[in-house]
Formats: structure tokens, sequence, C-alpha cells
């Protein structure tokens, strides 16, 4: 048969789905979104201030505005930016665009050549930063610096200040106002199974279960999610205590244990039920464990009512300690499932449980916000990152 390739996307297509693929992993469809859709103001074209400028358009920043005085002969020293010319008619936040604007086409990139950046008052501040997502201050001389930043923090914009030295520098963040990180990607914090209280559907799932079968096969056996196992052995140990009962003691936790045991064929050679016994202390973690404590704290010193022009944050922040209150202490289900020794089916249908959880879990903290005070995507992203916050709040450089 004749070989023909097959038809390639529009370019449009390509820009949209692949080319931002890679960093999609790291920070998400949500991230890129915002990435996408924020605008930059660059003020100066130093060297380490194009790298920055740079470092936002190669992965798709929305709009990139340079903002300088300096013509291009002064600026171009030691910046590959900016092309060698002998013109003084050319100014460098120009000749940044252009070279900036040939990374990627999907990014808006604009410039302004002012008189001298030291004498722009207020206003011109002002309107500079006018719906503006960010501004990044490169090597500005500090009377500048301390305007911009005095600017940024009236019209609340955060602002970015780099200054390089060689093969040394600084890099300094200013917020508008208190900035709640969400994403905080910390790693090894506990996992949310909820075994020590189960939703029905787990419950059903771990009773579906036939654990007294001994004729099992043994490759099954061996292949049971250990926190069906646990979930079981729990509700094994409660049977002669209450049903919220939890192993306290020393000797009770050892009981637990045992009964995990005594649900093995052969332990040596199961390892699912040795994942079990490395995780048992999921069944008498305290509650309010799953949320880390400074995030506890954060939700502790929330004031009675968000003040005007709160962030969607702080929106979200109030009804998490809703949501908390409401549910004896539990944070929504963020429905992820750690790997683990199982079959393929007995995962996929583990995870759907879950999944489907957290989905019942966002619309309960959707229906205690204001109406649309958070998107779909906003909302499930800070169900499943909310156990762990951290507020950062800073002062202006002037």
């Amino acid at each position: 048969k004749a070989h023909s390739d097959p038809p390639r996307p529009p370019p449009s297509a390509m820009a949209t789905d692949n080319k931002y693929d890679r960093q999609i992993r790291l920070w998400g469809p949500v991230g890129q979104r915002r990435l996408g859709t924020s605008s930059v103001l660059l003020v100066g074209t130093s060297a380490s201030g194009t790298e920055t400028a740079k470092n936002l358009v190669l992965p798709g920043v929305g709009a990139l505005e340079i903002l300088d005085d300096a013509p291009l002969p002064a600026a171009q020293s030691a910046n590959f930016f900016l092309p060698a010319s002998n013109s003084s008619s050319i100014c460098a936040a120009s000749a940044a665009c252009s070279s900036l604007a040939e990374l990627n086409s999907d990014v808006a990139c604009s410039f302004r050549r002012v008189d001298d950046l030291a004498r722009l008052g207020d206003e011109e501040w002002a309107a500079a930063l006018a719906g503006k997502s960010l501004a990044v201050g490169a090597d500005l001389p500090l009377a500048t610096l301390r305007a911009l930043s005095r600017s940024c923090a009236a019209e609340g914009v955060p602002l970015v200040a780099v200054r390089a030295y060689g093969l040394i520098g600084y890099v300094r963040i200013q917020t508008a106002g208190a900035h709640d990180v969400v994403e905080t990607r910390r790693e090894g914090f506990h996992p949310d199974l909820r075994v020590r209280d189960p939703f029905p559907e787990l419950r059903a799932m771990a009773g579906a279960v036939d654990w007294d079968d001994r004729g099992m096969d043994a490759a099954e056996h061996a292949h049971v999610p250990f926190v069906l196992i646990l979930v079981e052995a729990l509700r094994r140990w409660r049977k002669e205590r209450t049903d919220e009962a939890v192993p306290r003691t020393a000797a009770e936790k050892k009981e637990l244990r045992e009964v995990v045991r005594s649900l093995s064929f052969d332990i040596s050679k199961e390892m699912n039920f040795t994942e079990a016994l490395e995780r048992v202390h999921l069944c008498w973690m305290p509650r309010e464990d799953l949320v880390d404590f400074e995030t506890r704290a954060l939700l502790d010193s929330l004031p009675p009512s968000d003040p005007p022009g709160a962030p969607p944050e702080a929106r979200l922040l109030r009804a998490l300690r809703r949501f908390a209150e409401e549910h004896r202490g539990y944070p929504p289900l963020a429905g992820t499932v750690p790997d683990m020794t199982s079959t393929t089916e007995r995962y996929v249908a583990l995870q759907a449980a879950y999944r489907a959880r957290a989905g019942e879990d966002a619309e309960a903290m959707r229906a205690l916000l204001p109406a649309g005070a958070a998107g779909g995507g906003g909302l499930r992203t800070f169900c499943k990152k909310c156990r762990v916050v951290r507020r950062v709040a800073t002062r202006a450089a002037g």
C-alpha cells in the first residue's frame, strides 16, 4: 500500500495543545491559564531585565510591555537581546521588544519610551501599571525603584525587583497585600485516604472482599489494596468498641496490627499487607493532622468578614474553615490515590471512588461560597491543595 503521512494539525492547534506540554506538567493547566492571561510591565532593559522577560515570554505570558528611558547604545553592553547600534535615536525598549517578540508569537509585546524614569510621578506610574498583573523592575536606581514600589503597593500590583552584579545579584518580591500560596507542592505529607472514617463507597469496596475465604487465589489476595485492608482491620477491631473508636494506647495499636496480620495468608510474601502495616497509623491519626499546622493557624486567624477587594483565595479559605467545621475537622477530599500493590481493576475502581467523593466535597465547598466566587477549575485545584496553604505578606520598598 502507498504510505502517506497523517495530516498535520493547524498551527493554532499546535501552539495551544503541544507547545507548552512540558511546563503544564509542572504547574498544571490552571497555572498555564493564569500565565497566559497575565500582563507584565518590565521597567528597565538591562541584561537581567531582558533575561527575566525572556523567561516569561517563552512559557507564554499573555502580554509584555517594556518601559525604559535608555537609548540603545547605552543599554546594549553585555545584553544579547539588544543588537549593536551607534544610533541614539533607537531606544533600548524598542530593540528589546522586537527581540523578545521573536521568541513566542503567542505573546503580545509592546514598548514605551519615556524621557526620564526618575521624573515619572505617581499618576504616570499608575497609568503604566493599569491592567498589569505583575511589574518587574530591573537594575533600577534606588529612587526610581522606591517610586515604582509605592505605586505598585497603591495599585495592588505585585513587584519583582531584580539586580545583577556580575555573577551575583538579588531578587526581591513585593506582594500586593497578603498573598495566599495554594499550590505549595509540599512533599511527604500524609495521604488523605479516610481510612479512619471511610465513606460509604470505600466501606462497600472493603466489604466486597471475602476476607475469610482461604481458598481465594493467592495472587489475588496479595493484590488487595492496603487501603481496603486497613478499613477492614479497623472495622474488626471496633467490633467490641464504638464505631468511632480508634487505637490510642500502645497496646491498642499493637492489637490493630495483629488484626492486619491475621488477614494475611503469608505476610512475608504479601507486599500489600506490608504496606498496610507501614501505614497503619492512618487508622488513628487525628483528623486535624490532615491539615498542615500553619494552615490551621491561618484558618483560625481569619477575620469575621473579608475586607473589600479581597482575593478569591480569601473567600476559599473562609469556606474551607466552614467545611471543616461541618465535616468533623476534615478538609475536602483531594481525590488522589498513591501508588500501591493492587490489580489494575481494583486500583482503577479505587481511584474512581475517591474522585467521585472529591467531586462531592468540591460541590459542598461551592455551596459555601458566594455565587460566582470561584470557577470549577480554580475550586477543584484549591480543594486538592488546601491542606497546605501559606500566606505571604511583604512591605513596599518605598
